[in-house]
């Protein structure tokens, strides 16, 4: 799970709104962990927006700015292959020779 916020804020002459967004995601192992399900949501409350104003002189503005934040991912990980090989055989280099003589 992660979150942001963002506090009402000024830039300038523009006035912005406070605007946040969560995501959660969980995953699941099957198959004896040789493959993975994840689900991800995305601005789970869509929250998510640009919004604001701004007064300068006889121009009064205000805006809005929706976009589709919230978005939900499905994923699907399957490993092949035998998974039991024996570990893959150390190689010897210069370096431990040097270390010794140090």
């Amino acid at each position: 799970m992660t979150a942001f916020y963002n506090s009402p804020s000024v830039y300038g002459q523009m006035f912005f709104r406070s605007q946040g967004q969560v995501s959660v995601g969980v995953q699941k192992n099957l198959m004896k962990k040789a493959a993975t399900l994840r689900l991800n949501v995305r601005d789970l409350f869509y929250t998510m927006r640009n919004a604001g104003r701004t007064n300068y002189g006889l121009t009064n503005l205000s805006f809005v700015s929706r976009f589709e934040s919230r978005v939900a991912r499905v994923a699907f990980a399957c490993n092949f292959g035998n998974r039991n090989l024996n570990a893959a055989r150390q190689r010897r280099t210069g370096v431990e020779d040097e270390q010794g003589r140090v």
